[in-house]
């Protein structure tokens, strides 16, 4: 891409492989050269959200300065795929047969990608592809093949699982390389475990080798939360002999109150933020920010986008949902949808009226 040409590659590999990590660090080192990037992470519910990565990767483009070197008709069209109640006086000349929406949502979708482009090279990552909806696979079949020219890299993440065969059929080796993630050897986790352990208590080599190839089958999320379990408990016996049996236990060990705050943080997903979860739960802020300190000191939440953002593994995410029992998550799901909601009036963003509307399907409300 430095000459002006795209790339594309999908990173491939097990929950907790590095997937991620990998995808963040290429688009910091990146970011350090010049480069910029928009992030788009997928969930669940995405699967049946029309073009749920491409209102959410254009929603971010269209905040770019670049953005208005587009046409407007351009511009219009893709506000109307990414906001609710625009405007658009020329439509009632249009044909609004499918075939044509998605032509002009395709011709738009280029001119957009060419003005952002024309400021410098970009990075587009699209983490959880396995969550991809099937007009989404179409139109990112159309924009990878016809972005050659374009100095823009697609880097894609996706578990082998879900519609990740659906998407691999549609974006080939010809169109995308395929890099998989395989799990650490026995060699390799004992430097890994060392620096996760940063210093505090510790097993020795050959504990760590056994644990890595007879309990976490090589997988780095999985060592990491070893290493958590035995600095929270002090030894290595009990240790759980499933990741998600690992996560449960480190949840129970946890008060109440930050057990709360990390279901709500489950329950709004990406959604998931410090102002948010404060209005879902309708708590004090000093008390919930020290919950949250305390969260992050235990290296329960990761990075997320933005400084308020409360990021979650989605294994841990998926841990912690299919342990709420179903009168609590219907709760959560309507005081999460009455939020978004409200925050929806002072936007026009699609995508925040579909989440809130997700939530309030979830709750069982009659709306």
């Amino acid at each position: 891409t430095l000459g002006g040409r795209s790339a594309a590659a999908m990173v491939v590999g097990a929950p907790g492989i590095g997937k991620s990590a990998a995808a963040q660090e290429l688009v910091s080192s990146a970011g350090m050269r010049g480069w910029r990037s928009v992030v788009v992470r997928l969930q669940p519910s995405d699967r049946h959200r029309p073009l749920a990565v491409f209102v959410d990767l254009f929603s971010a483009m269209l905040r770019i300065p670049g953005a208005l070197g587009c046409d407007p008709a351009s511009l219009t069209q893709l506000q109307r795929l990414t906001e609710h109640a625009v405007p658009d006086e020329s439509a009632s000349l249009k044909s609004q047969e499918a075939e044509a929406v998605q032509d002009r949502i395709r011709a738009a979708a280029l001119d957009l990608l060419g003005a952002v482009c024309d400021d410098g090279p970009m990075i587009l990552l699209l983490e959880d592809l396995h969550w991809i909806d099937d007009e989404s696979t179409r139109l990112l079949q159309h924009l990878v093949a016809r972005s050659r020219d374009l100095p823009v890299l697609w880097l894609l993440t996706a578990r082998p699982e879900a519609r990740y065969a659906a998407l691999r059929e549609a974006l080939p080796d010809e169109l995308v390389r395929c890099v998989r993630l395989e799990a650490l050897s026995p060699a390799d986790a004992v430097p890994l475990y060392r620096t996760l352990a940063n210093g505090g208590a510790t097993l020795d080599e050959t504990s760590v080798r056994e644990i890595a190839e007879g309990v976490t089958g090589g997988n780095p999320l999985f060592l990491r939360e070893v290493a958590k379990h035995v600095a929270e408990t002090g030894s290595a016996d009990s240790l759980p002999h499933s990741l998600r049996a690992l996560i449960r236990d480190r949840v129970e060990r946890l008060q109440p109150q930050a057990q709360h705050v990390l279901h709500t943080c489950a329950v709004l997903g990406r959604y998931s933020s410090v102002p948010r979860v404060a209005s879902v739960l309708e708590i004090g802020t000093a008390g919930l920010l020290a919950c949250i300190d305390k969260l992050v000191a235990l290296g329960i939440f990761g990075a997320g986008e933005g400084a308020e953002a409360l990021a979650l593994h989605d294994l841990w995410q998926e841990e912690l949902l299919s342990s709420l029992r179903p009168a609590s998550r219907q709760l959560i799901h309507h005081r999460c949808g009455e939020v978004l909601e409200g925050e929806s009036r002072g936007t026009r963003s699609a995508a925040m009226v579909w989440e809130a509307a997700r939530h309030f399907e979830a709750s069982g409300a009659q709306r």
